[in-house]
């Protein structure tokens, strides 16, 4: 499977972002988001536990504003413990990022 270093615009990939998208989390180790789909039809493209129309910004807020996994998962009972881990895992992948310094042209 192909490693990127940086993560499709949502719905680049076409109706789902399936299992097969691995990203690497550097030293060699490589992300499955098998739960976590960007369907352009739905929520603007952005990325979805499971396809619930919970978003993984929903997921990374209530985390940030100090929301617990049982919290969540009280109030989202369609959510399971590894869609919260996935849904994090994807978001800091996301910012992944390599930028490269280009040169002055002589």
């Amino acid at each position: 499977m192909e490693e990127l270093s940086a993560l499709p615009p949502a719905g680049y990939l076409g109706r789902s972002l399936l299992a097969n998208l691995a990203v690497s989390a550097g030293e060699g180790d490589t992300l499955n988001f098998d739960r976590i789909t960007v369907e352009s039809d739905k929520l603007e493209g952005k990325p979805a536990v499971r396809g619930l129309r919970i978003t993984v910004e929903t997921v990374v807020r209530l985390v940030a504003g100090g929301w617990t996994f049982g919290e969540i998962l009280s109030d989202y009972p369609d959510m399971e413990r590894e869609d919260i881990k996935q849904a994090l895992e994807y978001a800091a992948a996301s910012t992944n990022v390599h930028v490269y310094r280009l040169r002055e042209p002589t």
